[in-house]
Order: C-alpha cells, then sequence, then structure tokens
C-alpha cells in the first residue's frame, strides 16, 4: 500500500478550496489548455471577460489543475483585489495572505521569510511561482503595469524560472499580458 506520507502536496498554496463539480469545467478546458500552453511563452496572461462570466473560476480552476499536476510551479499564491489597486495596500493584502497558505508538511511562517522590506519578492523568489490576482481592475493601469514587471521578471533562485501572473479582469491592462477573452458558456 501507499506510505500515508505521499499524500502530503508539497506545493503551498493558499487557492479556495474548488466548490465546482468535476462537470463544471467540461465547457472550459480547451481555454485553460489555451491559457496554460501561453505561459509557455510569456510571463503575464490576463483572463478577461464581462463580470460574472466565470473568469474568477476559470483562474482558480487553473491553480488547482497545476496543485494536482504537482508542477511546474512549487507555490500558487492567489490574492482577490476585489476593488483594491494593486497598490501599497493591495501588495499588502497580498502579503497577508502568505501565512495563511497551507503549510502542506513545511513549517512556513512570517519568520521563515525574515524581516525583508519585500516579503513578496522574497517569497516568489524562493521557488517557481504562479500569482493569480483576481479582479485586477485598476485605472490607471500604469501603477499595476510597473507592479507586474517588475514582479513578473523575478525569478526563483538558482536560476529558476520567471514567476507567472495570472490576472482577471473585466478590461486588462492592454500591455504586457498575453490576453484570453473569455465570455459566458
Amino acid at each position: 500500500g501507499k506510505e500515508p506520507d505521499e499524500d502530503i502536496n508539497p506545493i503551498l498554496t493558499n487557492l479556495p478550496v474548488p466548490i465546482h463539480n468535476e462537470t463544471g469545467f467540461i465547457g472550459r478546458q480547451k481555454i485553460i489548455n489555451q491559457i496554460r500552453k501561453k505561459f509557455e511563452n510569456v510571463n503575464v496572461v490576463s483572463i478577461l471577460g464581462e463580470g460574472g462570466v466565470g473568469k474568477t473560476a476559470l483562474a482558480q480552476e487553473i491553480g488547482h489543475q497545476y496543485y494536482e499536476e504537482e508542477g511546474p510551479f512549487e507555490q500558487i499564491l492567489y490574492v482577490s483585489l476585489k476593488t483594491q489597486a494593486l497598490d501599497l495596500e493591495g501588495r499588502k493584502q497580498l502579503r497577508d495572505e502568505i501565512p495563511t497558505m497551507q503549510t502542506a508538511g513545511l513549517e512556513i511562517s512570517q519568520e521563515t521569510w525574515g524581516d525583508s522590506e519585500d516579503i513578496l519578492t522574497d517569497i516568489l523568489s524562493a521557488v517557481p511561482s504562479l500569482l493569480i490576482i483576481d479582479n485586477l481592475e485598476t485605472t490607471p493601469a500604469i501603477e499595476a503595469i510597473e507592479e507586474l514587471e517588475e514582479l513578473q521578471a523575478i525569478r526563483a533562485e538558482d536560476g529558476g524560472p520567471n514567476t507567472k501572473i495570472l490576472i482577471t479582469s473585466r478590461w486588462g491592462l492592454q500591455q504586457l499580458e498575453a490576453p484570453v477573452r473569455i465570455s459566458n458558456l
């Protein structure tokens, strides 16, 4: 039989537990594959669409698929900005999420990361990461773009891959991103 500790997923994540059933994404797997394929060539992918078309569910589903495959990311960070810009407050919110991540077999806490000026940068540079930013509705988008340019340029230690960022937004950034538009099923 299986050793009991084999079931611990080594990936750190704070993704919300999926609420959909398996049939929920049958029509969307094609889009999911398309988005995942984009990450082979770009670091920032945005899921664009009107309110209520399922952008959040789609982003979370992509996160869960990577999680269940246990790769290529070693951590998957999820933050929902609601109405917030990715400004200092937004970054703080992202940072506050970190300690809530499941400590999947690893005792990771704020102390582990030290008292860095920019704990977010430290966290993203520790291991290959996927950062999911839900509801990035900033206007002007310029602050968000600068911020994301910085974040996506962070590489995992030892010349690892760049941080990958998945965004959901109604109108997107108009630059830096590889946009994928979705509409109601």
